[in-house]
């Protein structure tokens, strides 16, 4: 009966790792992979000082600390650089270069076009696209520059 219950365990558990590689994106997958290693590393660790290999687990962990503490570095200096480029300004650049058409096309709208509109389109595709909704993040950025170029576009009354 155990090893009933570990193989449907694992059976479930191929198929939720099966369902997240196909709506994943590579940041997604290596950070997986990145706590798998983690995971895998602490129950090492544990397994260690339980079974009364404690030297071994210290030497395991003074060993991996030097890895694990420039990875933590690294992490931490590419979210510093992300945070003082901010991604804000992609989006005004994606703006900017955008064009009209290109907008339209976007939010599935054709000329002309009210901001009513534009607002229930986005809203509509939003809901299908949002990264917290298995969508991706380069979609959402090009919805959001989609609808404020075309609101700027309506604004300055250029329709």
């Amino acid at each position: 009966m155990p090893y009933l219950l570990l193989i449907i365990g694992c059976v479930i558990g191929v198929y939720a790792l099966y369902r997240f590689f196909l709506s994943a994106n590579v940041q997604q997958i290596k950070a997986a992979f990145g706590v798998a290693a983690l995971f895998a590393f602490a129950g090492a660790l544990l397994f260690l000082a339980v079974t009364g290999r404690l030297p071994a687990a210290l030497a395991l962990l003074g060993g991996v600390s030097p890895f694990i503490l420039g990875w933590i570095r690294q992490r931490y200096l590419r979210h510093k650089q992300a945070e003082d480029n901010g991604d804000q300004t992609n989006t005004r650049q994606d703006t900017a270069f955008m064009s009209i058409n290109e907008a339209l096309e976007i939010l599935d709208l054709s000329q002309p076009v009210t901001k009513a509109e534009i607002e229930r389109s986005y809203k509509q595709l939003m809901k299908k696209h949002h990264p917290d909704q298995d969508g991706g993040a380069y979609f959402a950025k090009k919805l959001n520059a989609a609808r404020k170029a075309l609101l700027e576009h309506i604004s300055k009354g250029e329709q």
